[in-house]
C-alpha cells in the first residue's frame, strides 16, 4: 500500500469499511477522490452554479493529483467499496443541500441541524443495534477522545459551511481535497520524516499548484459576479424612471 493513498483514507465510513468489510485503503481512496467531482456535477445541475472551463481543468489536475500514488493492484470491490461509494455520494448530496439552505438560512441555523440531525441518527443506530448502553461504560480516556475528536469536527464544519456559505461549493469541497499536503506537515512535524515515493511526490506538487490555481480562478470568478450584481443594482434605479 502506498504512504499516498493511505493518508488520504482516513476518513470515516472508509476506516470504517476497511475494518469490517475487509476493502482496501486504496479502493476507499479511489472512490473518496471523485467527491469534489460528484459535488461540481450536483452544484451545477442543482445549483445552476457556473463552472468555467478553466476550473474544469484545474479539477482534473486535482483529480489525478489525488490518484498518483494509488496502488491500482490493491483495488478491491466488495460490500465495503460499495459502503464507501454510497457515503461520498451521500456526502457530495450534502454538501449541495446545505449550501442550497445556506442561501435562505443563518449559518449557525444549518450547521445545528445538520450536527443534531446526525448525533440523533448515530444514536438511534446504537439502539437498533442492541450498542446504546455501552455508551454510559465508557473510560475516562475513551470520553476524552470522543470530546476531542467531537471539536475537531465541530470546526470543520464551522469552517466548511462559513466557506460555503461565501463561496462556491464546489470550489471548497475542491480545496479540501488537498488535504494529504497538510497531512504531510503534520507527519513531517510529528515523526521528523516522511517516507514519499516519486509518485507521491508528483501529486503532492501537483495538489498544490492546481488547489493555488483553482483559488485564483475562483476568487477572479466571485470578484467578477459581484461587479455584475453591483452593475445590475446601480442600473435598476435609473431603468425604472420615467423618460
Amino acid at each position: 500500500m502506498q504512504p499516498f493513498a493511505a493518508r488520504t483514507m482516513l476518513k470515516g465510513l472508509s476506516v470504517i469499511a476497511c475494518v469490517y468489510v475487509a476493502t482496501t485503503a486504496a479502493t476507499g481512496a479511489l472512490l473518496n477522490h471523485f467527491q469534489f467531482v460528484l459535488v461540481a456535477i450536483l452544484a451545477v445541475i442543482f445549483l445552476k452554479e457556473r463552472i468555467r472551463p478553466a476550473l474544469w481543468a484545474g479539477f482534473a489536475v486535482l483529480l489525478v493529483g489525488t490518484l498518483l500514488g494509488t496502488n491500482l493492484g490493491a483495488l478491491k470491490w466488495n460490500e465495503g467499496s460499495l459502503l464507501i461509494g454510497a457515503s461520498t455520494v451521500l456526502f457530495a448530496i450534502d454538501f449541495v443541500i446545505a449550501k442550497h439552505l445556506l442561501r435562505g438560512l443563518s449559518t449557525l441555523m444549518v450547521m445545528t441541524a445538520r450536527m443534531s440531525l446526525g448525533t440523533a441518527i448515530l444514536f438511534v443506530y446504537l439502539g437498533a443495534i442492541g450498542h446504546l448502553g455501552q455508551v454510559s461504560h465508557l473510560t475516562t480516556a475513551q470520553v476524552q477522545f470522543v470530546l476531542v475528536t467531537g471539536l475537531i469536527l465541530l470546526a470543520f464544519v464551522i469552517c466548511t459551511f462559513t466557506a460555503i456559505r461565501h463561496a462556491s461549493v464546489s470550489v471548497v469541497l475542491a480545496i479540501g481535497a488537498a488535504s494529504p499536503i497538510i497531512t504531510t506537515l503534520i507527519q513531517t512535524g510529528a515523526t521528523g520524516k516522511v517516507r514519499l515515493g516519486p509518485a507521491d511526490t508528483i501529486g503532492l506538487l501537483l495538489l498544490g499548484l492546481s488547489v493555488a490555481a483553482i483559488l485564483v480562478i475562483g476568487i477572479r470568478q466571485e470578484n467578477k459576479q459581484q461587479d455584475s450584481k453591483q452593475q445590475d443594482a446601480k442600473r435598476t434605479p435609473s431603468a425604472s424612471l420615467p423618460a
